[in-house]
């Protein structure tokens, strides 16, 4: 699994998010966001109060005098109307299929899972598990089903699902993952309606290929700000460690590398023969026997400023 730091060093390479933001970025996951795209394969009624508060209603039950009644049927937009912002509705024991409000474009290298947020499911949602497969470029399609005997709306532009990556051990040969961007050769097959525009909307060029998808990333603004913070944190981070204790350190290694070297070189010069014994020992036993080990070692063995 990438940790949050694998993560930033593959963004703009092998991770490509669009659009990009940087509080959704976690420990070792992303949090992804619900779109304006989402579609109910239930059905329901509900009104709402003050163009705020949703309230269902039961089969056969009247909403108050005066209340406009809003119904939803399977494929509808699972997306409120009457309300003064925008919410996901989620009826009582029904699966909602939503697509993400972000672009996702991966390499050959790398896959991915997606997970419920401790938030969602404290709701009574859960995600149907699915994955994010190596070379996929596009809205991702995720389908949330709401155990529960009420409605649930989550605000659009929140966010509802995690993914986390992976590196494969194995690099896919092909370059191009074969599902279509958001999936929505499968939407009519659930019955949803999707409209041209939508469809249109959802499978744009720059969305179903990772050099696409990676330049309308390093065009944001949050991006290259992103990028720029990144830059100053590791610069600070190693002039943490330039001291006069830790500069010692290295020209002590420096200086037993050096004159070992010359130490094997008087050795075989000094031998009856011509001979570069001492010289091969060097490189076999000196090099990768103690040396290597010792400069794996040297993070450790430097301290930082105080």
């Amino acid at each position: 699994m990438l940790s949050k730091y694998n993560i930033d060093r593959e963004l703009g390479k092998g991770i490509c998010i669009v659009p990009f933001h940087p509080t959704n970025f976690k420990e070792n996951s992303i949090n992804l966001t619900i779109s304006r795209n989402a579609w109910t394969l239930g059905e329901g009624r509900y009104y709402v109060i003050n163009r705020e508060t949703i309230v269902p209603l039961k089969p056969g039950e009247n909403a108050p005098k005066g209340m406009q009644v809003f119904s939803l049927g399977r494929g509808d937009s699972a997306i409120s109307n009457g309300t003064n912002k925008k919410q996901l509705i989620m009826l009582p024991h029904t699966t909602t299929i939503i697509e993400t409000s972000e672009v996702i474009g991966v390499d050959n290298r790398i896959g991915g899972t997606l997970h419920s947020k401790v938030g969602m499911v404290a709701k009574g949602i859960g995600h149907i598990g699915t994955m994010l497969g190596p070379c996929y470029c596009g809205h991702l399609m995720i389908s949330l089903h709401n155990i529960t005997d009420e409605i649930v709306c989550i605000p659009v532009g929140d966010t509802f699902v995690s993914l986390a990556f992976y590196y494969l051990d194995h690099p896919v040969e092909t370059k191009q993952n074969s599902n279509i961007s958001g999936h929505v050769d499968k939407l009519a097959a659930l019955g949803i309606h999707v409209n041209a525009k939508t469809t249109e909307y959802l499978t744009q060029p720059w969305k179903i290929q990772l050099d696409g998808i990676r330049g309308k990333m390093k065009e944001e603004k949050n991006f290259t700000e992103y990028q720029q913070k990144k830059k100053v944190e590791r610069r600070k981070h190693w002039l943490q460690y330039i001291n006069v204790r830790n500069g010692i350190i290295v020209i002590l290694m420096v200086a037993v590398i050096v004159g070992l070297f010359f130490l094997a070189q008087y050795l075989d010069g000094k031998a009856a023969q011509p001979s570069t014994a001492w010289i091969d020992r060097y490189w076999t036993l000196i090099c990768s026997g103690v040396l290597l080990p010792l400069i794996l070692k040297l993070p450790s063995l430097f301290k930082k400023n105080d």
